[in-house]
C-alpha cells in the first residue's frame, strides 16, 4: 500500500461528517423537551376519588375479617378474653392509626381508651343549683398575685379557698338554696382578703408603702429597725392595711 493511500484512510476515520440542519434543530428539540419538568398528573374526578376509596376500603375490609377469623379460631376458648383495639378499631385499616387522625380522635373512642388504661370515664352530673363555678378564679382553685418571680407568683383562690366552686365549704348557703353571686361572696371574704401575710415572728410580708420587708422571714437576731416605721413585727393590721 502506498502512503498517499494510508494518509486517505487516516483521514476518513479522523473526519466526521457534519449534522445536516435538520438534525441539529432535531437535537436542540430533544434537549429542550429534556429539560422541561414533567407536567403534572391532572387530579382525579372527585366521583372517581370516592370510588376509589371506597374499593379499598372494601378490600381492607375483607382482609381484616379474614385475618380476624384467623386470630378467633387460633385462640380458640381464650377468645373472650380478648378484644379489638379500641384506639384503631374505628378506623379504615383496623391495627394502623392514620397520623392525620393525631389530636382529633373522637370523644367516644378516647372513652374507651381511658376507660381500658383504668382511667374512670368521667359521668355527666348535674349542677348543684347551691353551689357555682368560682367567677375570680373560673374554676381553677388558683389564682396570679401579680408577683413575676418567686414561689409566690400564684395561691390558691381567696374567694373560693382553692375550691373552684363558691359559697366554698363552711360558708353558709343562701336561704334559697341558690348560689351567691360574685359580689355577695367577695363581700363575706373582704376581711380575709384584706389580712397581711405574716411569718411566724409575726413579722408582715410588705410594708404598708407595698415594699417587701427585709426583716421578713428572718431570725430575730438577724431583724433591723426600719427607718420609717421602726420594728416592723409591731405593725397592726390596721396599718398596713391604710398603707
Amino acid at each position: 500500500m502506498s502512503e498517499t493511500e494510508t494518509e486517505t484512510e487516516i483521514q476518513t476515520e479522523e473526519t466526521e461528517p457534519e449534522p445536516t440542519p435538520d438534525e441539529e434543530e432535531a437535537e436542540e428539540a430533544a434537549e429542550e423537551e429534556e429539560s422541561q419538568p414533567e407536567p403534572e398528573p391532572e387530579p382525579e374526578p372527585e366521583g372517581k376519588a370516592d370510588e376509589d376509596r371506597a374499593k379499598l376500603a372494601k378490600a381492607l375490609d375483607t382482609r381484616f375479617r379474614s385475618y380476624q377469623g384467623s386470630v378467633e379460631k387460633a385462640l380458640a376458648d381464650e377468645v373472650t378474653d380478648w378484644m379489638l383495639c379500641p384506639l384503631c378499631a374505628s378506623g379504615m385499616a383496623p391495627g394502623f392509626v392514620n397520623r392525620h387522625d393525631l389530636g382529633r380522635v373522637p370523644d367516644e373512642v378516647q372513652g374507651n381508651v381511658k376507660m381500658f388504661l383504668g382511667f374512670a370515664r368521667e359521668q355527666e352530673y348535674k349542677q348543684d343549683p347551691s353551689t357555682q363555678t368560682c367567677q375570680t378564679c373560673d374554676g381553677a382553685t388558683i389564682v396570679k398575685t401579680g408577683a413575676t418571680a418567686g414561689e409566690h407568683m400564684t395561691r390558691p383562690c381567696p374567694i373560693c379557698k382553692g375550691y373552684g366552686y363558691t359559697p366554698p365549704p363552711g360558708a353558709a348557703p343562701q336561704a334559697n338554696g341558690s348560689a351567691p353571686d360574685a359580689a355577695t361572696v367577695v363581700a363575706e371574704n373582704l376581711a380575709e382578703l384584706d389580712t397581711p401575710e405574716r411569718d411566724m415572728w409575726g413579722e408582715p410580708r410588705v410594708l404598708p408603702d407595698g415594699t417587701l420587708n427585709s426583716n421578713y422571714m428572718k431570725m430575730p437576731q438577724g431583724k433591723t429597725v426600719h427607718p420609717v416605721y421602726g420594728v416592723t413585727a409591731n405593725l397592726s393590721p390596721e396599718e398596713l392595711i391604710a398603707g
